[in-house]
């Protein structure tokens, strides 16, 4: 889970219970690692790009034989490790990805938080994304704009 995220606030456990039933599995794409950067890009450009890739909020756990609380399951090693709960920026908004039925008969335990967390803060899914807009004054900055 990614705690930071205002769709997790209030998630104090790490694990919960989510319904699942022929959802669909997602995979998103990790960022790449600082050494398969492209070469000669100005950095704004790949930033922003990185600033434009979802992000996973809630995975399913990677060990097929921790997923099952009750039930069936089928095909549990398909499912171990991939995203649940995707945040996906496009344009200047977001659209939030679920894998599980949030509403499903009336609530889930686990769920329903995600979804009211994701419609209550639907204009602050990146706060914790974004990076600092305003450039520190530093304090020799600040006695030489005073002359």
């Amino acid at each position: 889970m990614k705690p930071e995220s205002p769709i997790a606030y209030g998630y104090e456990r790490t694990t919960f219970p989510l319904y699942f039933n022929q959802a669909p599995l997602m995979a998103v794409q990790p960022p790449p690692a600082a050494t398969q950067r492209p070469v000669g890009v100005d950095s704004a450009i790949t930033n922003a790009g990185e600033r434009m890739r979802a992000r996973t909020i809630v995975r399913w756990t990677p060990k097929a034989d921790e997923l099952l609380i009750s039930g069936l399951l089928d095909a549990g090693d398909e499912m171990a490790g991939r995203a649940t709960v995707v945040d996906a920026p496009l344009g200047k908004g977001h659209v939030v990805l679920f894998g599980t039925r949030p509403m499903w008969r009336w609530e889930s335990q686990g769920a329903f938080a995600l979804m009211l967390n994701a419609m209550a803060n639907w204009n602050a899914l990146d706060v914790n994304e974004r990076p600092a807009s305003v450039t520190p004054v530093t304090a020799a900055a600040a006695a030489s704009s005073d002359r």
